[in-house]
C-alpha cells in the first residue's frame, strides 16, 4: 500500500482521542455524572457525523462550516433545545482544546448558538 505524501497525513488527534483526555478534565473538576454523559455524546455525534460525510477527523482540521453543518443536522431530527445542549456542549469541548494546546483557535469562536423559541407549558381549558 502506498502512504500519502506527508502534506496530507493528518497528525492532529482526532475527537475520540481527545474526548477520553476531556473527560478526565470533566471528572477531576467533579462535574455532574450527566454533565459528563451529555458531553461526552455530543463528542461522538459529532465524530460520526464527520466520519458519514467525509469530513476532516483530525482536531486541528475541523473548521466552523464542520461544526456548523453537525448543528444544522441535528435541527433537522432533534429539537432545538437539543441542538442547543449539543452546541454548549461542543463549545466547552473547543475551549479545551485550545487550552491544552491541542487547536490553534476554537472552530468556533464566532458562532452562535441555535436560537430555542419560547414553548411555554400548555395549560388545560377552563371549565365554569
Amino acid at each position: 500500500m502506498a502512504s500519502l505524501p506527508t502534506s496530507q497525513v493528518s497528525t492532529s488527534p482526532g475527537i475520540s482521542e481527545l474526548a477520553q483526555s476531556f473527560k478526565r478534565t470533566l471528572l477531576a473538576e467533579n462535574k455532574a455524572a450527566k454533565t459528563v454523559k451529555t458531553y461526552m455524546e455530543s463528542l461522538s455525534g459529532l465524530e460520526r457525523f464527520l466520519q458519514d460525510n467525509g469530513m476532516p477527523l483530525g482536531a486541528a482540521n475541523i473548521t466552523r462550516e464542520h461544526v456548523e453543518s453537525y448543528l444544522a443536522d441535528l435541527l433537522t431530527r432533534w429539537k432545538p433545545a437539543t441542538a442547543s445542549n449539543r452546541y454548549r456542549s461542543l463549545q466547552s469541548f473547543w475551549k479545551w482544546c485550545v487550552e491544552e494546546g491541542e487547536v490553534k483557535s476554537s472552530p468556533m469562536a464566532h458562532m452562535r448558538p441555535p436560537k430555542v423559541p419560547e414553548d411555554p407549558p400548555r395549560c388545560p381549558p377552563r371549565t365554569n
